[in-house]
C-alpha cells in the first residue's frame, strides 16, 4: 500500500560508499581512492597527488579538474577557484549517481583551507560564531552525495596533536572537524617501513562504518587495500 509523503525502504539504493581516508604523506591516501569505480572525477588540490592518478589512467577513466591556489593570491582569486570547486563538484557528483563512477576530493584538507579563504580572507583570527554559514556550505556539498546516492572518497592528511605546547605523538586529520560525522565510513591508512634493508607495507585500518560497526578496527595489509575489499566486508 502506497503511503502519501513516504517511499518503501527496499527501493533505497546500495552499494555506494561516501568515506573519509586519512593519513601521513605517503601513506597511500591517494593510491586507496584510484581502486574506485571509474569513471573517477578527481577534484585535484594536491599537487603531489597526479602522479598517483597517473598510474591509475592507463587502465580506467580518469577526469581531473584542478584548483590551484597560494595562501597569497588575494580574495577573488581565492572565491573564483571556491566557486570553481563547487560547480565542478556538483557537476560530477550528477554524473555518477547511482553508483555509476566515484568522485574524488585530493586533498579535503586544502578543500577546506581554500573554503575559508574565500570566505573569510584568512585562515587564522577567525572568530567560532563567523564559521556558521561556512560550516552549513560543507554539510550541503556532502549532502550532495546522498541526495544523489554517489561514491565519493574525501582524502585527508593528518596533523599532529599537540597538549600542554607538546607533541603527544598522535595524530588527527586536519580539515573540517564535522567530516568525520557525515561520511558512512573514516579509514585510516599508514606505511611501515621494513627495517635497514628498505622496503615496507600499506596499512589501512576500518575505524568505523554506518554500515557495519562489526569490522571496526579491522586492518587490511599490501595488496588487500582496496575499493573492492573495504566495500566487500562493509556490505557483508
Amino acid at each position: 500500500m502506497a503511503v502519501d509523503g513516504f517511499y518503501r525502504a527496499d527501493t533505497l539504493p546500495l552499494g555506494t560508499l561516501v568515506c573519509a581516508v586519512s593519513g601521513l604523506d605517503k601513506s597511500g591516501k591517494t593510491n586507496f581512492a584510484c581502486t574506485a569505480p571509474p569513471p573517477i572525477y578527481y577534484h585535484n588540490f594536491d599537487v603531489v597527488g597526479k602522479a598517483v592518478v597517473a598510474k591509475f589512467a592507463r587502465e580506467k577513466e580518469i577526469w581531473i579538474a584542478d584548483y590551484p591556489y597560494t595562501s597569497k593570491d588575494g580574495t577573488a582569486a581565492w572565491e573564483a577557484a571556491w566557486a570553481k570547486f563547487k560547480k565542478d563538484f556538483s557537476e560530477s557528483v550528477m554524473r555518477v549517481a547511482g553508483g555509476k563512477g566515484t568522485v574524488v576530493v585530493d586533498s579535503a584538507t586544502e578543500k577546506w583551507e581554500l573554503s575559508r579563504l574565500a570566505n573569510f580572507g584568512k585562515l587564522t583570527q577567525v572568530r567560532p560564531h563567523h564559521y556558521g554559514a561556512v560550516n552549513a556550505e560543507m554539510r550541503e556539498l556532502i549532502r550532495l552525495c546522498y541526495i544523489n546516492p554517489t561514491n565519493a572518497v574525501f582524502v585527508f592528511k593528518k596533523k599532529a596533536v599537540w597538549e600542554n605546547d607538546q607533541r603527544t605523538g598522535r595524530y588527527e586529520p586536519a580539515g573540517f572537524g564535522d567530516m568525520p560525522f557525515l561520511v558512512q565510513a573514516n579509514l585510516d591508512v599508514w606505511w611501515e617501513p621494513a627495517g635497514a634493508g628498505g622496503g615496507g607495507e600499506f596499512h589501512m585500518m576500518i575505524k568505523n562504518s554506518t554500515h557495519n560497526m562489526g569490522v571496526a578496527g579491522e586492518q587490511l595489509d599490501g595488496e588487500m587495500i582496496s575499493w573492492d575489499t573495504v566495500t566487500g566486508m562493509l556490505f557483508g
